[in-house]
């Protein structure tokens, strides 16, 4: 009788040390895939902030150059519009003169 209980006692450990080596294991093989996993996500993710990166900077040199052009636009546009106010004072001046001589010319002042 006490045979069969060591007999079985020895079944019974090592099975159980063949089952907690084999769960060990199954265990490792799982941290070592999700260790993988993690690591391939983590280097995905640091080749998209590395893209995400290039990209702002390229907008960023874009953007600085469009303001530059937006600062050009405006100057020459502030100039056209003193030259068009200067022209338009220009012409003021002239309608008034020729009214004046129209006067002259109406009241025989000055003779054509």
């Amino acid at each position: 009788f006490f045979g069969n209980i060591v007999v079985v006692s020895i079944c019974t450990v090592t099975f159980i040390v063949w089952f907690s080596h084999t769960a060990f294991l199954f265990v490792s093989s799982a941290i070592a895939t999700l260790e993988a996993s993690v690591s391939r996500k983590t280097k995905q993710h640091l080749e998209e902030e590395e893209r995400l990166h290039q990209a702002e900077e390229a907008l960023r040199r874009e953007l600085e150059k469009e303001k530059s052009t937006c600062r050009s636009i405006q100057s020459t546009l502030a100039s056209v519009v003193a030259e068009k106010e200067k022209l338009n004072r220009e012409c003021d001046e002239l309608k008034a003169v020729s009214e004046e001589l129209m006067t002259m010319v109406e009241n025989h002042q000055i003779q054509p």
